[in-house]
């Protein structure tokens, strides 16, 4: 429930700044974590990765088109989710050099045509993160509230499956530690015997464990758990995604 860079840039504060996406459209999607206002040409030493940046290129103008490369570069190593340049003062247009820097790097570059009131920018970004923020804290509690309904009204395995089932939106699978399987809740449009194949090679293969309270990824990352216990996820491929639950729900 993050916000993408798509969604920042469609806020009322770039209504009428003409922008225009320069490099980086297949990174659109990317989650903006803050937005930082900057005109150091070294500032990348300073982010910690998934901002949007913003600048009008005050001190980018006399570095030379070397130096201006090795700025995108730079942001693009720090992980930031989009580069936004305000035209006007300091470029009549983007420097080519930092269009192809950005392309390269897939590094969202966004070009402002009209003035624009920064501060308006940071406020409504950041006050949509804090809705996205407080959304998926109400889901969370909701989801819950529902599994300890489920637990303390002695729901048994399957019932508890099917409501992680809709609550992931993906069918379940849970195994014990012999990695034998004790349940699973299928969704519709995945057949039993796939979802078992899938999850019986996804079985065989090693992961790392996570904490309690999390599921893990095979993609590296990781996402809180519904409910209370842990467990682990993998995609199986096929675009059906079979979960493990933790064995503290088969104990």
């Amino acid at each position: 429930m993050s916000l993408s860079v798509r969604e920042a840039l469609q806020l009322p504060a770039f209504a009428g700044a003409d922008l225009q996406v320069l490099a980086g459209q297949d990174g659109l999607d990317r989650a903006v974590r803050w937005v930082h206002v900057a005109e150091l040409p070294d500032i990348a030493a300073l982010l910690k990765g998934g901002e949007l940046l913003l600048t009008t290129g005050m001190g980018l103008r006399d570095i030379g088109a070397a130096h201006r490369r090795r700025y995108v570069r730079q942001l693009a190593d720090a992980g930031v989710a989009g580069l936004v340049v305000e035209l006007g003062r300091n470029f009549g247009q983007v420097p080519a050099e930092m269009v192809r820097a950005a392309a390269a790097r897939g590094l969202p570059l966004v070009a402002l045509s009209r003035e624009t009131r920064f501060v308006e920018v940071t406020e409504q970004v950041h006050r949509a993160i804090m809705s996205r923020q407080y959304e998926l804290f109400d889901r969370v509690d909701a989801i819950n509230r529902e599994f300890t309904n489920l637990l303390l009204g002695g729901a048994s395995i399957g019932q508890i499956l099917r409501q992680l089932s809709d609550a992931v939106g993906n069918p379940v699978v849970l195994e014990n530690t012999a990695h034998q399987v004790v349940g699973f809740a299928p969704q519709d449009g995945v057949a039993v015997t796939t979802l078992l194949a899938r999850w019986e090679e996804h079985s065989r293969t090693s992961h790392d464990e996570v904490g309690p309270g999390t599921v893990h990824l095979t993609d590296g990352g990781h996402r809180p758990a519904p409910g209370s216990g842990s467990g682990c996820a993998t995609n199986s491929g096929g675009g059906s995604t079979s979960w493990r639950a933790s064995t503290a729900w088969t104990s």
